[in-house]
């Protein structure tokens, strides 16, 4: 922008810029709040849909195939070996 010789207008750009900032802050934090609520919610239901898979065999299985075809190799043995044992395995 130009140089602003009114000293009025420099005081209202100052202004907007510092509202662009604050606005810019308050948005970061709601996104922040949003983003663990929904990291809350992800762990809660994975907590549940594990004890389900505890009680059901075929539901293991199901979810167990669904996990393996969403995930890298390595990762779904890393993570769900111990789980899967010779049953989840599809």
């Amino acid at each position: 922008m130009g140089e602003v010789t009114d000293k009025a207008l420099q005081n209202l750009l100052k202004k907007r810029e510092q509202l662009e900032a604050k606005i810019q802050k308050r948005m970061a934090v709601q996104n922040e709040k949003k983003r663990k609520e929904d990291t809350r919610r992800k762990i809660i239901a994975g907590g549940v849909c594990l004890k389900l898979m505890q009680d059901d065999e075929h539901l293991k299985n199901r979810i167990l195939a669904k996990i393996k075809s969403t995930t890298k190799p390595q990762e779904f043995e890393r993570l769900f070996s111990d789980f899967a044992g010779k049953e989840g395995e599809s």
